[in-house]
């Protein structure tokens, strides 16, 4: 299954990182949370823990092995339209001893936090369940990684991205070029002569049961317009929820697809390997 916005050629869960024999989390609402939105918090981080890391949880129905995950909300003011959002979890067993604290911080708009707007609490979800998942996991053996190969240096442009609806193409190209740029991927605005083309593209299916199926798939081209790879990610969404502001989700999406790009890039040549050699004399 792929995972929710993880690019298609990303390696899989190592399986190593395996799941402890429990008997569930118990997710509760956080405190803290607008009236309305903890429901559909806790909803959207169940789904995720489910469906992106196999581990089992609920909102209910603890037993004599369950983990509970209980937390609280905490905001500040960022500028006129978005919140500062810090969210605190702690994990304990059924014993009720602790076993571990995760947080997360974001960025988000205004309305769509009082609103408890689904996409946006789903995007949180997704933020916060990698660290929680980390707490019920056991850590792989610690390998020696081989030194990361210099990041490609022929300069980048980002075409707007196509196909999305509400304000997904600007919110996406906006949030890609934050993520390459701390990756240390060197941007142009116009397409150089040796340079290298980003073009992201959306397809959003019908809805089915309440769900739609998201495709989203960045090309990286040369300066004459031939492709030279692409990742895709994929993940289902609320019908209607990405039909307006994508807001955090768009963040999310990009950060996920950038370590594939940078990796992409990597192993193109580089700026002086792509110039044709000169003719002999």
């Amino acid at each position: 299954m792929p995972k929710p916005f993880q690019p298609d050629n990303k390696a899989g869960t190592n399986p190593l990182l395996a799941v402890r024999d429990l008997g569930g989390i118990v997710v509760r609402e956080l405190a803290g949370l607008p009236e309305g939105a903890g429901p559909v918090f806790a909803g959207a981080l169940v789904e995720t823990l489910q469906t992106r890391f196999e581990i089992p949880a609920a909102t209910s129905g603890p037993n004599r092995r369950s983990y509970t995950l209980e937390g609280s909300a905490r905001t500040a003011p960022l500028d006129a339209r978005r919140l500062a959002v810090e969210l605190e979890f702690r994990l304990q067993d059924a014993a009720g001893k602790p076993v571990g604290r995760h947080r997360v911080e974001a960025a988000a708009a205004r309305t769509e936090w009082h609103e408890a707007a689904p996409a946006l609490y789903a995007a949180l979800a997704e933020r916060a369940a990698p660290g929680i998942s980390a707490l019920v996991q056991d850590a792989p053996p610690t390998a020696v990684e081989p030194p990361a190969a210099p990041a490609q240096r022929r300069p980048l442009t980002i075409w707007p991205v196509a196909g999305a609806p509400g304000d997904g193409g600007p919110a996406l190209g906006a949030a890609l070029r934050e993520a390459l740029i701390a990756a240390d991927v060197p941007l142009s605005p116009e397409v150089a002569e040796h340079g290298l083309v980003i073009a992201g593209s959306v397809h959003v299916e019908r809805p089915v049961a309440g769900r739609q199926q998201i495709e989203i798939v960045w090309t990286v081209l040369d300066a004459g317009g031939s492709e030279l790879g692409k990742i895709a990610q994929k993940n289902a969404v609320a019908e209607g929820a990405l039909d307006g502001r994508w807001g955090e989700l768009a963040r999310i999406i990009a950060d996920s697809a950038a370590p594939g790009v940078v990796d992409m890039l990597r192993r193109l040549p580089d700026q002086a390997a792509a110039r044709p050699a000169a003719a002999g004399g």
